[in-house]
């Protein structure tokens, strides 16, 4: 299913979503992975899921990048460029659970549940839209469609991710979106 002459970007990479797909991946024959986050291992439980990934087989590179910020995006991307088989395939799934009632939020907050998804898509989108990518998955949630107590941002921008993937599948894009139930893994 995977080559393992190319390279697959996860972002979230070291999130319980992430290092779940990269397990799959490197048992799929994936080889070389990079896992994109803002704040790189911070646990022993990644440490271990990292280390696991590597015993498989797998070249792991830790990215530190904002998803939502296209420099260090641009930098991880050009790091990959230079030292990495070819990007082959993306898996978004980066993002911050919202956290309060509209009313009672501020804007700094809606923001911030908001902008690692669509602000990264459209980065990821924008940074390599010349690859010849296999793939371009965005993880999603049914937050989406039935909305999620107390998070106003978070279902918003599920939304935005199914919407864009829809917008850019019409258009021969490898963009695809995966919408999971609420407090999955």
């Amino acid at each position: 299913m995977f080559t393992p002459a190319a390279t697959y970007l996860i972002t979230g990479g070291l999130g319980g979503i992430g290092l779940a797909v990269a397990h799959w991946m490197v048992a799929q024959g994936a080889r070389h992975l990079v896992l994109l986050g803002r704040r790189g291992i911070t646990s022993d439980e990644q440490a271990q899921a990292v280390a696991a990934l590597q015993d498989m087989g797998a070249q792991v590179y830790i990215g530190h990048a904002d998803v939502a910020n296209a420099d260090e995006v641009q930098a991880v991307l050009t790091h990959i460029d230079q030292t990495m088989p070819p990007l082959r395939g993306i898996l978004h799934a980066a993002g911050v659970p919202g956290s309060g009632i509209l009313l009672t939020i501020d804007q700094q907050q809606f923001v911030a549940a908001m902008e690692s998804k669509i602000a990264g898509t459209w980065i990821l989108h924008d940074l390599t839209r010349e690859c010849p990518l296999d793939f371009f998955v965005l993880f999603s949630s049914m937050a989406a469609v039935v909305g999620a107590s107390g998070q106003g941002g978070y279902p918003a921008a599920n939304a935005f991710l199914d919407s864009f993937a829809q917008y850019v599948g019409s258009r021969a894009c490898p963009h695809r979106a995966l919408t999971g139930a609420c407090g999955t893994t």
